[in-house]
């Protein structure tokens, strides 16, 4: 009676395994290769600094407006770090932009900025200038530009 209680067991265990979708199998195979990653380095980075006055998405009438967005660089100053660029209204109208600025370290945001950029007439030209106060080496900023009607 045992033997055949074991059996069953493994053959309803089996049976199960053999259910799995591909989708199942692969889900679980990145969960493994997820927890089998060496910790971080982002523990020797500041805490998180946020240099924003709105979250990103409640400018009203907005439309994404990466493009409107050039001549970008992204430097360590004294004590913190810069994004500064030019924009270019692309719309047939005065516009306002906010340009939100990531700073990573790695994967790892360790700031986020706000410019706010208001009034631009159509095919002008404007700068703007984001900045944290955060430490580290090798940065790489990451743009969300937005722009409405003014």
């Amino acid at each position: 009676m045992r033997q055949a209680l074991i059996a069953l067991g493994l053959v309803a265990a089996l049976g199960a395994a053999g259910c799995a979708s591909n989708g199942d199998a692969k889900a679980g195979e990145q969960a493994q290769k997820k927890t089998a990653k060496p910790a971080s380095s982002s523990s020797t980075t500041q805490p998180f600094v946020a240099n924003t006055k709105n979250t990103p998405g409640t400018l009203k009438n907005f439309v994404g407006a990466h493009a409107d967005v050039h001549d970008t660089s992204c430097k360590q100053g004294a004590g913190s770090w810069v994004a500064h660029g030019k924009l270019t209204n692309s719309s047939k109208t005065r516009a306002s932009y906010r340009v939100y600025v990531s700073f990573l370290n790695g994967d790892t945001t360790v700031g986020l900025s706000q410019t706010d950029v208001t009034s631009v007439a159509p095919g002008a030209t404007q700068d703007w200038t984001g900045s944290v106060n955060a430490s580290g080496k090798d940065l790489r900023c990451i743009l969300r530009v937005e722009r409405a009607p003014a």
